[in-house]
C-alpha cells in the first residue's frame, strides 16, 4: 500500500503566475502570524481524528506537496478550524489534481463483492449489512492472545434508523482460517442473536442481530455486541469497513502483555485513496485508529513481532 500523505508533486495551475497562492504560502503564511509550530498543530490534528504525519505536514508547508484526496482535504478542514482561519481559505489555494483516471474499488466494496457473500444476503433477505440504520458513531475492537490469535471480537454504537420499521441489521466476519468459527459465542447488548450463515470456503460469516422492537424513524439506538471465536489463528491485521460514512469510527488493538509487536501501523483505504501511518506501543498494550467523517471505505491497524 503506497503511503498517500505524501501525495504529489505540487502540479502547474497554481502559483504567482496563475494568479492563485501556493498552498504552502498561504499555510505556511498562516502558521508564522499565529505562532504554531508543526508539532503543536499535529497533535490537534490527532485529537481530532487526523493522525496525519510530521513528515507530511512539513511537506505541505514547504511546497514539496500538496494535499490529495477527500480524507487530505478533510485535514486542511480541519487546519482553517485550529488555526482560525476563513472557511476555504486554505482549500482556494489547493491546486487541482494530476491524477491520471480513478483508483480501483476500496477494499470494502471488494469484500462486499467477494464470493459468497450476495448469496448470503439473498438467503437473509437484507440488501446490505445495515438495513436502513445509519452509524452515529463506531468502536470496533479485538483482543489478541499471548499465541497471537484472537480471543474476542467487540462493537458498539449509536445507530439511527433511516426509515421506519427497521427490525435487525448483520454483522460479516472475514476470518483467515476456513476452520474459524467467530461467532461460536456471542453476547450482545440491545439486539439478540438471530441466523448464522457461514462460507467456510469464502472465508465468510454473516451474523443476523435482532432488534427488540421495530424502530421509528429517525430514532436512535446503542447497540453492542461481543464474539469469542473458536479456531482463531494468529492475526497480524484488524480492519474494519463500512458502507457509509460515520461521523467517527474507532478501531482498536488490544494485545497481550506477554506478546507486544515489534511494530504498528494504522491504514485506511476509501475513495479518496490509501493512507498508511506508523504508530508505537510504547509500553501500552492498547493501539487505536480513529477517523472522523469517514467512509464509504476500511480503516484498519497491522503488526508484526
Amino acid at each position: 500500500m503506497k503511503p498517500r500523505s505524501e501525495g504529489d508533486p505540487a502540479p502547474d495551475g497554481a502559483g504567482p503566475d496563475s494568479g492563485t497562492p501556493w498552498f504552502s504560502d498561504t499555510f505556511a503564511g498562516a502558521l508564522r502570524a499565529r505562532g504554531w509550530t508543526l508539532t503543536a498543530l499535529r497533535r490537534q490534528l490527532v485529537e481530532r481524528g487526523n493522525p496525519v504525519s510530521l513528515s507530511t505536514l512539513s511537506y505541505w508547508r514547504s511546497g514539496q506537496r500538496v494535499p490529495e484526496g477527500a480524507d487530505s482535504r478533510l485535514v486542511v478542514r480541519d487546519i482553517e478550524e485550529i488555526l482560525g482561519l476563513e472557511p476555504d481559505e486554505l482549500q482556494r489555494s489547493v491546486p487541482p489534481s494530476r491524477r491520471l483516471g480513478p483508483r480501483g474499488p476500496a477494499r470494502a466494496d471488494r469484500l462486499l463483492a467477494r464470493d459468497g457473500v450476495p448469496e448470503i444476503f439473498a438467503e437473509l433477505g437484507l440488501d446490505d449489512l445495515m438495513n436502513g440504520l445509519y452509524v452515529e458513531w463506531l468502536h470496533r475492537w479485538v483482543d489478541i492472545g499471548p499465541d497471537g490469535a484472537p480471543t474476542a471480537f467487540g462493537n458498539r454504537g449509536l445507530y439511527r434508523a433511516g426509515r421506519p420499521g427497521i427490525e435487525r441489521l448483520a454483522e460479516m466476519y472475514v476470518a483467515l482460517s476456513q476452520d474459524s468459527d467467530p461467532f461460536a459465542t456471542i453476547e450482545t447488548i440491545g439486539c439478540s442473536l438471530g441466523r448464522v450463515i457461514r462460507r467456510p470456503e469464502a472465508k465468510v460469516s454473516v451474523a443476523e442481530l435482532l432488534l427488540p422492537r421495530p424502530l421509528h424513524l429517525g430514532e436512535e439506538v446503542m447497540l453492542e455486541w461481543t464474539m469469542r471465536p473458536q479456531h482463531a489463528v494468529p492475526a497480524q491485521r484488524f480492519e474494519c469497513y463500512t458502507e457509509q460514512r460515520n461521523q467517527e469510527i474507532l478501531a482498536s488493538v488490544r494485545f497481550h502483555p506477554d506478546r507486544l509487536p515489534a511494530w504498528v501501523e494504522r491504514y485506511t483505504d476509501s475513495e479518496g485513496g490509501s493512507e498508511l501511518y506508523p504508530a508505537q506501543v510504547d509500553g501500552f498494550t492498547v493501539v487505536h485508529h480513529r477517523q472522523r467523517n469517514f467512509g464509504p471505505g476500511t480503516l484498519g491497524v497491522r503488526w508484526g513481532y
